[in-house]
């Protein structure tokens, strides 16, 4: 079992800018409505970009050539109920850059033990 920390970490740019993006605008308190175009914006030119530079040069990148093996399927259901746990028990419903934090973690997780299955 190989974790695919370049695939994972590629794949999870555009949640780290996100959260980095989140904390500067809560901390300066900036309008959610702007925060929200800030996000838009983020992961519409992070896709624009690795879709028509980073694909092209780099396949094995892509997420159409990886697939969830077990322990990426276990990660992500503990990481649903964990989630759900979050937002219903601890109420952290407001609290979205713990929200985001999660969602990064998780979804690292996942991605960096998702097995490579070849570029087609």
């Amino acid at each position: 079992m190989t974790f695919n920390w370049k695939y994972a970490l590629f794949n999870n740019v555009p949640l780290i800018i996100t959260l980095i993006i989140d904390i500067f605008m809560v901390a300066l308190k900036v309008d959610p409505i702007w925060l929200m175009l800030a996000f838009i914006l983020t992961w519409i030119a992070w896709y624009a970009y690795a879709g028509r530079k980073v694909y092209l040069y780099h396949p094995e990148l892509n997420y159409h050539h990886y697939r969830r093996g077990f322990t990426s399927i276990l990660i992500a259901t503990v990481a649903t109920i964990g989630l759900f746990f979050l937002l219903v028990e601890l109420q952290l419903i407001g609290n979205i850059p713990i929200f985001i934090t999660w969602l990064t973690i998780s979804n690292f997780l996942v991605d960096g033990f998702s097995k490579f299955k070849g570029v087609q």
